[in-house]
């Protein structure tokens, strides 16, 4: 169990260990070769191509918009080349739902999607937009084809004069109409819109003004096609030019950091299995539980004790002022700053709590790019609901023993607002009417009204659980998060030595050997996705 050690790894070969399936980016300025490359490299191994080009998705304008031809594709099988209609308003949106269906049919096929096209801002679209979760289900390899600008522009030059000779006017002149609207479907194309003036025009000048005219069209045609390639390629995607690269492996280009995800609902051993894991890798803890998060109400926010903590440096705990109004993006701000200090560091960050919203954030949030920049393992540690409920029943009755309600009766105020800071704490705004009445009735009432909020107390904790509970099978079953789920149940069910021995056995052996397969890069290892049964769809669903 205890085979980990701070010695055993280090932080320069973390790669993911997650079976995601591999989709290859080709992209580049116009003019840098990249469908001849595509079909280079997809005549060597067994892929498709799939087209990201603005233009290049419409039907019509082959020299306009400077297709491959059909002979130049040798055999290869392309998608979302000349296949929308050319007035359509084919959008961003519409690129990502087509490739991302025609992906998973090409990989379904046992085969490599190739997305080769100038287009960035489709690609851009389709691998970071967290709508269709990319990074997470595919594993991306980005080739930049890179031409220096001066001679990019002089083959810029002789390429509009090429498509001029094969006969770029006239095709352009078959989709001239004089109300046309060049802001829409392939009429945007540069090639179209340059030539109106000349179209308008051509019928009521003379050859020298007409030759004149189409002269000026094509320099402006060779203008905006050299603007384009001045448009930045964001260095998000890539950190070199491509200048040669072999395909025998398609692992990520980017070096990824680890962090792991402790999760699991109010109750289930989080705090202690953090620690446990953190006492023997080289690791330190990051709070993400709403509550725990704020000064003070230790009991009622049940924080680790310093003890428990076993010198595990835990950050995020106990830090935010009572009454402060600490958002979620407050706390994806102080994580992502406390993650690239531990990274640093060279340790590993474990991000634990039940507040799910919180790291769900964190992780997919398009602002922090998260995915992009660490590699994430999620251990979801899990109880049956019925002995969950039952161990928080006992928990509340445990923490009113060691006195939660002289705690509580600190932070009480008549006027007290408990819809912000640690006052949303579930244990305070209960005791509230107990609070308020407690010296205007006789002991039996009081006490009345104190079993009263201490039972309200136990429901809303174990309203609590069923919402951590419904959220995380969301980001599992909806979101497709890949987590390693852990059954302690058999840990509650057993008491004293028995339990310790369980706990070792049925929740600490599985879980190092999945940070080591983590951490040492052992692919053999995945997250399952059970289904839940239906005693938990029937509370997911209340």
């Amino acid at each position: 169990v205890f085979s980990i050690t701070p010695k055993s790894y280090t932080m320069n070969s973390f790669n993911s260990h997650f079976d995601k399936k591999k989709v290859v980016f080709i992209m580049g300025a116009t003019g840098t070769g990249k469908s001849r490359i595509a079909v280079d490299v997809a005549t060597h191994f067994p892929a498709e191509i799939i087209n990201s080009d603005k233009m290049q998705v419409y039907k019509g304008l082959e020299i306009v918009t400077n297709k491959i031809s059909f002979t130049e594709q040798r055999g290869v099988k392309h998608h979302l080349l000349g296949e929308v209609e050319p007035d359509a308003n084919f959008i961003a949106h519409n690129f990502c739902y087509y490739a991302l269906s025609t992906i998973k049919k090409i990989v379904r096929s046992g085969r490599v999607p190739i997305v080769v096209g100038g287009s960035n801002s489709y690609i851009e679209a389709l691998v970071e937009d967290p709508l269709f979760n990319f990074r997470f289900n595919y594993e991306c390899c980005f080739l930049w084809i890179n031409v220096s600008l001066p001679i990019l522009y002089s083959s810029v030059t002789k390429r509009v004069d090429q498509m001029v000779n094969a006969g770029l006017v006239d095709e352009a002149r078959g989709m001239f109409h004089p109300e046309s609207d060049y802001s829409k479907g392939i009429r945007k194309s540069i090639g179209v819109r340059e030539m109106d003036n000349f179209f308008r025009s051509e019928m009521f000048v003379d050859e020298a003004s007409k030759q004149r005219l189409l002269e000026a069209a094509i320099e402006e045609i060779k203008t905006n096609r050299r603007k384009i390639n001045k448009l930045p390629i964001h260095a998000g995607f890539f950190n070199r030019a491509l200048l040669s690269r072999t395909m025998n492996s398609f692992s990520n280009q980017f070096q990824k950091k680890k962090v792991v995800f402790i999760m699991g609902a109010t109750g289930t051993g989080k705090s202690r299995l953090s620690v446990d894991l953190a006492t023997h890798l080289s690791a330190e803890i990051i709070n993400s539980d709403k509550m725990q998060v704020y000064k003070g109400l230790d009991i009622v926010t049940n924080k680790i004790p310093v003890a428990e903590q076993q010198g595990v440096p835990h950050h995020l705990l106990g830090v935010v002022e009572p009454d402060a109004d600490f958002t979620t993006h407050d706390f994806c701000s102080r994580a992502l700053s406390v993650i690239k200090r531990i990274v640093r560091a060279g340790r590993i960050p474990i991000i634990i709590g039940g507040s799910n919203s919180y790291i769900e954030a964190l992780v997919d949030d398009p602002l922090s790019n998260f995915r992009s920049k660490y590699e994430c393992c999620f251990i979801w540690l899990d109880i049956s609901v019925p002995i969950l409920y039952s161990s928080v029943s006992k928990r509340v009755d445990q923490m009113v023993d060691a006195g939660l309600v002289d705690e509580v009766r600190g932070m009480f105020h008549p006027d007290a607002d408990y819809t912000r800071g640690i006052r949303k704490s579930i244990g305070v705004p209960e005791i509230d009417n107990f609070f308020r009445s407690e010296t205007t009735v006789d002991e039996t009432s009081k006490q009345r009204l104190l079993d009263a909020a201490i039972e309200e107390i136990k429901a809303n904790t174990c309203k609590l659980v069923s919402c951590q509970l419904g959220k995380i099978n969301r980001l599992r079953n909806e979101l497709g998060w890949p987590m390693h789920r852990i059954d302690a149940t058999r840990v509650l069910e057993k008491c004293g030595r028995d339990a310790d021995d369980a706990w070792e056995e049925m929740v600490l052996k599985p879980c190092f050997k999945i940070l080591k397969a983590f951490l040492s890069d052992d692919g053999n290892i995945t997250a399952a996705a059970p289904k839940p049964n239906k005693f938990e769809q029937l509370v997911f669903a209340n």
